[in-house]
């Protein structure tokens, strides 16, 4: 069977001007930044000094959180969503996330209860 995908052969490829990166652990910041101003159908043209990119990472940040849905009724273990099954539920008394009491072995109810992401 012959693969149709999309015909890439009459494709160009170019450089662009764009900032470049100083550092190593702004790459993410770059990699979105980048996306950011192609989807905008703008030139790749951002400050890249530290303190700009402290702001970028800020601005990302923010936009995750705003963005982001509702996870309250989602089991952070399996993906379920939904208390209103009859399946026992437990929260992370550090992140407060909710899990199935059986997705996390059943800890006991009575105690703090710490999911994996929280303990140390």
């Amino acid at each position: 069977m012959r693969n149709k995908g999309c015909n890439v052969s009459r494709w160009t490829c170019d450089t662009v001007p764009h900032p470049k990166q100083t550092d190593i652990t702004s790459c993410g910041v770059f990699a979105l930044k980048f996306a950011e101003e192609v989807l905008k159908n703008d030139t790749v043209d951002f400050p890249a000094m530290k303190e700009a990119i402290i702001k970028h990472r800020l601005q990302i940040a923010v936009t995750l959180l705003l963005e982001t849905d509702d996870l309250t009724d989602i089991c952070h273990f399996c993906g379920s969503e939904g208390p209103e099954t009859d399946l026992s539920w437990i929260q992370c008394d550090i992140c407060l996330r909710w899990f199935h009491h059986m997705c996390v072995q059943g800890p006991p109810t009575e105690e703090a209860f710490l999911c994996t992401a929280c303990t140390p």
